[in-house]
């Protein structure tokens, strides 16, 4: 008996590509900007944060570039403007974004 994972359902391959970049684009923070592509969906990530020792983020947004995310999803990311990077924010990121359709790629 073999285990196939869930990723892999109905296909060989599966594959997340990452590409993030960092910007000083103020004086006292910067901007944090990922994209991320997998085979079903694509987005594009961005927060201006603090440095340390806050963390604190100013804003953030979320660009759907291909596939499905819920709109919900997507407006919740303007949720974390407040937050710090710190322990617990992986919890409240899921929480600001909900359990849509997208939401683990978001998290």
């Amino acid at each position: 008996m073999s285990v196939e994972p869930a990723l892999l359902r109905g296909r060989e391959r599966w594959e997340r590509v990452v590409e993030g970049w960092t910007d000083n684009t103020h004086d006292d923070a910067f901007t944090h900007t990922v994209r991320l592509h997998e085979p079903e969906r694509a987005l594009e990530l961005a927060a201006v944060a603090l440095p340390s020792p806050t963390y604190g983020i100013r804003e953030a947004r979320c660009r759907v570039l291909s596939g499905a995310v819920a709109d919900p999803v997507a407006r919740g990311a303007t949720r974390l403007a407040g937050l710090r990077m710190t322990a617990g924010f992986t919890r409240a990121v899921a929480e600001a974004v909900g359990p849509g359709e997208g939401a683990p790629l978001v998290v």
